[in-house]
């Protein structure tokens, strides 16, 4: 006998441009401009409100999502004021966006906007750095200098900022407490690679096939090392551990245990959570500008769901990373390039809460 279950779909979705939004304290009833920050063109995103509209759209015709069961934030002048995406804002929709008692549910989450680093203070980041997103009344902090940062201290910074351990809280502990939910999370911004502090992301990678290749080569010489710790023989038990440190990607403990990729031989299943990354922690992204105007990301994402409605994942994350790859290049040989770091890349990433079964379909 078939059992029909019933699938409800929720996103919400954030799109910041900082071409209007001003700066100052905020409620989730109102705006209080204190002042207006002059915007530059490169710190203005012109493709934010398109992104958000084109995964709308994507949702609806192509997955099956209903208008009323999509949230929509962004900083327009026409907006409501309880879903311009101010901190308090963007928070209060957080708290209010997965049900971790109902069953069944699938979630998507995109965000397309600047983003910033902190110092982080509590050795749970590898790289010493806390991944933000930067709200719409915080581009007086986005603005500042890493020495003005500094001056201006960390926990005042944190307080206008969104940091990623908020977003963890927020999106993946209550997804967490359902066995049949599941979230995708889009991150079309700089600095994105851990935004959701999820622990698997190196293991999971498939964007090019060397790296997968290599990824099993590697597992394969830890699990030698593991069977040669076994033996008595202190010799071999030297060589197996000095090698297993210098196979140590991250050889510095912390407190969040990441995985290190290459040797990650935990069982591979169906994420409940899994987040599809811009570019890595240390990169910075660029829009796309001969089109619409939209987040590279969110491009790459929504022309590859549009040819395969149901993809498998390694499938996906190849597809995006070569239509990302292919318009960095071409921004390479424009005249702006000069303007950008010359050692400028940008590789997305897809992180999720155990190592992802690649070979299974997106499940959204």
């Amino acid at each position: 006998m078939d059992y029909h279950v019933e699938v409800k779909r929720y996103a919400l979705l954030i799109g910041v441009s900082y071409e209007t939004s001003e700066t100052g304290p905020s409620t989730s009833n109102e705006i209080s401009p204190q002042r207006s920050l002059k915007r530059s063109t490169t710190e203005i995103l012109k493709g934010s409100h398109n992104d958000v509209r084109a995964v709308r759209k994507l949702l609806t015709e192509v997955f099956g999502y209903r208008e009323e069961d999509i949230i929509l934030m962004t900083d327009e002048p026409s907006t409501d004021l309880t879903l311009v995406p101010t901190r308090t804002n963007i928070i209060d929709q957080l708290q209010n966006f997965i049900h971790p008692d109902e069953p069944n549910a699938r979630y998507f989450f995109l965000y397309a906007g600047h983003s910033r680093q902190l110092p982080c203070e509590d050795d749970t980041e590898e790289d010493g750095l806390n991944e933000c997103i930067v709200p719409s009344d915080a581009f007086d902090i986005f603005i500042l200098t890493d020495r003005e940062l500094e001056d201006m201290g960390n926990a005042a910074a944190a307080d206008k900022l969104i940091v990623d351990d908020i977003l963890h809280k927020y999106l993946v502990h209550p997804i967490k407490q359902s066995k049949t939910s599941r979230l995708t999370a889009v991150f079309d911004t700089c600095h994105s690679g851990t935004l959701l502090d999820l622990d698997h992301y190196r293991c999971n990678r498939y964007a090019r096939r060397f790296t997968a290749i290599k990824r099993r080569v590697h597992r394969r010489f830890n699990e030698l090392l593991a069977h040669l710790r076994r033996f008595q023989p202190p010799v071999l038990r030297e060589v197996a551990h000095d090698a297993h440190h210098i196979a140590s990607v991250y050889p510095k403990r912390v407190k969040h245990k990441f995985c290190k990729g290459n040797d990650c031989l935990r069982p591979r299943g169906q994420s409940s959570v899994i987040c599809i990354s811009a570019c890595k922690d240390r990169e910075i992204t660029l829009e796309e500008t001969m089109g619409q105007g939209n987040g590279l990301l969110t491009l790459a994402f929504t022309e590859a769901l549009r040819k395969d409605h149901n993809p498998k994942l390694k499938h996906l994350m190849r597809c995006i990373s070569s239509e990302v790859d292919k318009h960095v290049k071409k921004a390479k040989k424009s005249s702006s390039w000069q303007d950008l770091e010359s050692v400028y890349a940008q590789n997305p990433q897809f992180s999720s809460d155990i190592p992802a079964d690649m070979s299974l379909p997106l499940d959204m």
